[in-house]
């Protein structure tokens, strides 16, 4: 890629400045990352096509080892003098414009223009504040129901952080978790998402909801060899078929046989292992039948169309015939009508969640929940079922019809 880019620079005509030859050059600015100064060129006009043919050199594809393999770039472009005055200036307006760029999604270009700015000093101070919150314990973790669909029993829960900052007030998650990913938090991030969840789900389990589960996602930085004693040590009082770890698609495609050997080594040590986001990625059904999963969870992508759409729907009920065939627990998420629920129970899903059965929310109100529910099931309250004899917890609740599958 490098001598790619080379050649097509140093194939440019030659431009003067009065007796001076001006000159272009390429540089390497990290793994994956270059950088192309051209002198001369003027204006946007002068530089979209030098720009949009650096990608068609770089798309054409590469032998390597006798295969063909395919690269794409994101450009960001800045110019002098009118976007900066001097080199740090340069990298940087050309850096933030390179990060809109991949926005927009691979093989594109976007010229730097001032709102980026805003844009780049929002990410810097998010970033900031949000490094302060983990290491202030400051974040939040809400809990979203996971239930068997025909009965709306409980399960479990997933645990998804939030964060309120003084600041900067709520921040999205679709805002601060990419972040965290790019400047690495994501792991420190990931330990406490796993941390608290561990010691919600034994507190949970202590007031007798003992058949409860909790679900935590797990980042790229957290995949090795210190994750499995990370999850050990916070796992030790629990019964961790109850502790599900989720990973997704483009996760285990980009990490490789490294991450499925420590979901192995976790699976073994009794932990359960579920698929997310289904249906987005590369999954195939030989690469399902390699991995050490006991659950797929079904992208929402697939479900909003489901009770309108008969394509859509036997897409999904081929999805879950598969996940089934493999015999791996199946739960579809994104559920938000009764219609696409009813949908659902035609087609054998195992577990549904979505806003039909209840948002995310903090710990105390899904305690209140599970109690809620309780009630409404026994019709008395919804306290863990006690002994007749002793008084004592028998770890069942009222509510509770069956166990999970």
């Amino acid at each position: 890629m490098a001598r790619r880019l080379t050649d097509e620079v140093a194939g440019l005509p030659r431009r003067r400045h009065g007796d001076e030859e001006l000159t272009s050059v390429v540089v390497r600015l990290g793994d994956d990352g270059f950088g192309v100064i051209l002198d001369g060129i003027g204006d946007e006009r002068g530089a979209a096509p030098i720009v949009q043919n650096l990608l068609s050199c770089v798309a054409q594809p590469y032998s390597i080892d006798g295969e063909q393999v395919s690269i794409t770039a994101s450009i960001g472009i800045a110019l002098l003098p009118d976007e900066a005055d001097d080199p740090d200036t340069l990298i940087r307006n050309g850096d933030n414009a390179l990060h809109q760029s991949r926005q927009r999604g691979p093989g594109r270009y976007r010229f730097f223009d001032q709102s980026m700015h805003a844009d780049a000093s929002r990410r810097l101070r998010v970033s900031n504040l949000l490094r302060r919150a983990i290491d202030l314990r400051a974040l939040e973790l809400h809990y979203q129901p996971r239930v068997r669909p025909e009965s709306r029993e409980v399960l479990g829960f997933e645990a998804l952080a939030r964060w309120t900052d003084p600041e900067l007030g709520k921040v999205s998650p679709e805002e601060f978790i990419p972040i965290a990913e790019s400047t690495g938090s994501i792991a420190e991030l990931s330990d406490w998402c796993i941390e608290t969840a561990a010691h919600q789900l034994q507190e949970w389990h202590a007031l007798g909801f003992d058949d409860l589960s909790i679900s935590v996602n797990l980042a790229r930085l957290n995949l090795n060899s210190r994750l499995v004693n990370r999850v050990l040590s916070v796992t030790e009082n629990l019964d961790r078929a109850k502790f599900e770890l989720e990973v997704t698609e483009s996760l285990l495609i980009e990490e490789g046989d490294e991450a499925i050997g420590v979901l192995a080594e976790l699976r073994k040590h009794g932990f359960r292992i579920a698929l997310d986001d289904f249906g987005t990625g590369y999954s195939s059904l030989s690469y399902l039948q390699g991995l050490p999963l006991d659950a797929v969870k079904i992208d929402r992508s697939f479900i909003r169309r489901i009770a309108r759409d008969s394509d859509a729907a036997a897409l999904t009920g081929s999805m879950l015939s598969m996940c089934h065939a493999l015999s791996l627990h199946t739960v579809v998420e994104g559920v938000q009508t009764k219609a696409q629920c009813e949908v659902l129970l035609k087609l054998g899903c195992d577990e549904a969640q979505g806003f039909l059965f209840g948002k995310p929310m903090r710990a105390d109100r899904a305690l209140a929940f599970l109690r809620r529910k309780a009630t409404l099931a026994n019709g008395k309250h919804g306290e863990p079922e006690k002994d007749r004899t002793s008084g004592r917890p028998t770890g069942r609740t009222r509510a509770r019809t069956t166990k999970k599958a």
